[in-house]
C-alpha cells in the first residue's frame, strides 16, 4: 500500500513480498498487509468482519472492555474462552481499555490517530458521548475509514431500538421464509443477520480503503444488520413488487413452488437434496428415472407433479438414490451430511476451508478458512485468538509498533 496513494505506509514493519502459503503450498501476498484496524466491536458481526480483514493481512487491535468481550463467556465455556469467541477472533492483538478512564481514552485516541480503519458496534451516539466517536477521531485523522455496525443503522425511527440476530432476521422479512411444515416460523440455527452484516462491512471497508488510497479521503460507513439481512431476499422483493404476492416459507420459488428443487424423503426415512431446476439437469433426472412424462414439469409449480416427485423419492432408499447420483451426477441429488461429516469432507479440507489450530488451553480448534482461492492472492494461515489484554503491555508501550517484528 503506497503512502502516496493514501495509506500511511504502515506495512513498513512487516516482511515484504510473498508472506502466506495456500493449502497447496504456493506462496502468495496479503492484499491488506499492514492496514491498521482498531476494532472496538464485540459479540459476532464486528469480530467476524475484523477476522476476515486480519486473514487478508490487516493488523487488528481488538479493544475490549476491562471484563472482556462478552462472547468469551458464552456456553459451552472452555478453559480459556468459548467456541463462539474462538470462531471469529483469530489473528488479532487484544488490549483491555476503559474509555471512561482519561488515560485509556488518550491511548485509544492516539491509536485511532494512526489507524486506517476504526470498527465499532455501539448504539448510535455512544462513542461520541465518550469523546471517542467519528467526529473526534476525524479531527485527528481525516483519512480514517470508520465503520459502525448497528441493528438498524444510524438514522431512522428504529435507530435506538435494541435487538439481536433473531430480531433483525424477523424484521428484515427473512424469518417469514423459514417455517415448519405447519407454517410456524422456526428459530434459525445460523446467525444470518450477523454473518451478512459482517461480510457487507468487509465490502464497505474495502471500498473505504480504496477511497482512502486513491483520494486520501476518509469515510463513515453505516452498516445496518436488518438491512444486511434484507439483502438475502432480493428475489422475494421483486416478486412482491411485480406480482403482489408475498413469498413465505413453503410458498416461495425455491422452497415449494418447483418439483425440481427441494428436500425429499426416501423410502427408509432419509432425506436428500434435489436441485435439478435447470432444464439440462431436470432432463437428466427424468431420463435416469424413466419419467419422461414429467419432462415439462420441472418449473411448473404443479402440485400434482410435486406429489409425483415425492412418491418417486419415497420409492427408493437413500443409498439407492446416492448410487444413482454417483453414477450420474447430473441428476443433482446430494446427501445432507452432519456438521462433523462436512468438516471432514476431503474436498473442503484440501481447499483449506477447514484449518485445525491447536490452542494451549482449549485443544484443537477447527477454524474456518476463507472460501476463495485467487492465484497468488492467499489469505493468512489462521493464528490463535488472543487472551484478554494479552498484548496490552506491548500496545501501551509501542502502539502500532507492537506489530513490528522484534
Amino acid at each position: 500500500m503506497a503512502e502516496e496513494k493514501g495509506f500511511s505506509g504502515h506495512n513498513s514493519g512487516l516482511t515484504g513480498g510473498p508472506s502466506t502459503s495456500s493449502p497447496g503450498g504456493e506462496q502468495g501476498f496479503l492484499p491488506l498487509e499492514g492496514v491498521r484496524v482498531l476494532d472496538l466491536s464485540r459479540l459476532f458481526p464486528g469480530p467476524y468482519c475484523s477476522m476476515v480483514l486480519a486473514d487478508l493481512g490487516a493488523w487488528v487491535i481488538k479493544v475490549e472492555p476491562p471484563g472482556g468481550d462478552y462472547m468469551r463467556e458464552f456456553p459451552p465455556r472452555l478453559k480459556e474462552a468459548s467456541p463462539p469467541y474462538h470462531a471469529v477472533n483469530r489473528g488479532k492483538k487484544s488490549i483491555a481499555l476503559n474509555l471512561k478512564d482519561p488515560d485509556d481514552k488518550e491511548l485509544f485516541l492516539s491509536l485511532a490517530k494512526e489507524s486506517d480503519v476504526v470498527l465499532e458496534g455501539f448504539r448510535p451516539g455512544v462513542m461520541e458521548r465518550l469523546g471517542c466517536g467519528y467526529p473526534q477521531v476525524r479531527e485527528l485523522n481525516p483519512r480514517v475509514t470508520w465503520c459502525a455496525i448497528t441493528g438498524f443503522g444510524q438514522t431512522g425511527p428504529k435507530r435506538e431500538m435494541p435487538g439481536h440476530d433473531l430480531t433483525y432476521v424477523a424484521l428484515s422479512g427473512v424469518l417469514d421464509h423459514l417455517r415448519d411444515e405447519k407454517g410456524a416460523p422456526i428459530t434459525p440455527a445460523l446467525h444470518l443477520a450477523d454473518v451478512a452484516s459482517a461480510l457487507w462491512a468487509v465490502i464497505a471497508i474495502m471500498g473505504g480503503l480504496m477511497l482512502q488510497r486513491e483520494e486520501g479521503k476518509g469515510s463513515y460507513l453505516d452498516i445496518s444488520m436488518t438491512e444486511a439481512a434484507t439483502s438475502l431476499i432480493p428475489i422475494s422483493m421483486v416478486i412482491h413488487s411485480t406480482t403482489g404476492q408475498v413469498p413465505r416459507g413453503g410458498d416461495y420459488p425455491f422452497s415449494g413452488w418447483y418439483p425440481s428443487y427441494g428436500i425429499y424423503r426416501t423410502k427408509d426415512g432419509g432425506h436428500l437434496t434435489f436441485t435439478a431446476y435447470e432444464e439440462r439437469f431436470w432432463r437428466a433426472f427424468c431420463q435416469e428415472t424413466g419419467r419422461d412424462d414429467l419432462m415439462d414439469k420441472g418449473l411448473s409449480c404443479d402440485k400434482a407433479a410435486m406429489d409425483e416427485i415425492k412418491d418417486l423419492f419415497a420409492s427408493k432408499t437413500k443409498a439407492e438414490w446416492l448410487e444413482i447420483a454417483g453414477r450420474n451426477p447430473e441428476v443433482m441429488i446430494s446427501d445432507i451430511p452432519t456438521v462433523a461429516e462436512a468438516l471432514s469432507d476431503p474436498h473442503l479440507v484440501q481447499r483449506g476451508m477447514v484449518r485445525n489450530v491447536t490452542h494451549p488451553e482449549d485443544g484443537v480448534l477447527a477454524m474456518m478458512g476463507l472460501p476463495f482461492i485467487a492465484g497468488l492472492f492467499r489469505p493468512m494461515a489462521p493464528g490463535l485468538p488472543p487472551s484478554l489484554d494479552e498484548h496490552g503491555p506491548q500496545i501501551r508501550s509501542l502502539g502500532w509498533g507492537a506489530f513490528k517484528p522484534a
